[in-house]
């Protein structure tokens, strides 16, 4: 369809280059031969820029084509990753991916990660204190049993 549209310009084009060729070609016919060179030149510039422009349109539409061709391909490369997001999620009452959903299951997991860590480190505050609390135990039974059988005991080097 692009096509056709710049076929219809470049026909227009053809037919006002043309028209204004055969223009100055009449009035070439009435004027002296410096004037008809320098008509003849106006011509050929005319000419020249008609295949430049042509050449640029020619360009142009390549670089809009390839423009095109890639814009698709991003659209397609979209498409697969908004589709494998939606797989992603669990679906709400309505088939559709339940992204507020999964937004609270998080924001839920982080804070009963967060209730958890200061659970477990109550629990070793608790079974630290314990640990210590069970050897200063221990080295006072064994103090108090020194003290209690150490008077009796005989010396060293001495048997009974």
């Amino acid at each position: 369809m692009a096509g056709e549209e710049w076929s219809g310009r470049e026909r227009r084009t053809d037919n006002n280059t043309l028209n204004a060729i055969t223009r100055i070609q009449q009035v070439m016919v009435t004027h002296t031969r410096e004037e008809m060179e320098r008509y003849k030149e106006i011509i050929d510039g005319i000419a020249a820029t008609r295949e430049a422009s042509e050449k640029r349109h020619h360009e142009t539409f390549e670089r809009i084509e390839n423009l095109a061709s890639s814009i698709r391909d991003l659209s397609a490369k979209a498409d697969m990753f908004h589709d494998s997001i939606k797989r992603a999620f669990v679906k709400d009452d309505d088939g559709m991916p339940d992204f507020d959903g999964h937004r609270t299951a998080h924001i839920s997991m982080v804070n009963d990660a967060k209730a958890l860590g200061s659970i477990k480190n109550y629990i070793k505050g608790g079974v630290a204190v314990g640990v210590i609390v069970a050897l200063m135990g221990f080295v006072g039974l064994s103090v108090l049993h020194e003290v209690q059988y150490g008077v009796s005991r005989p010396a060293a080097g001495t048997r009974k």
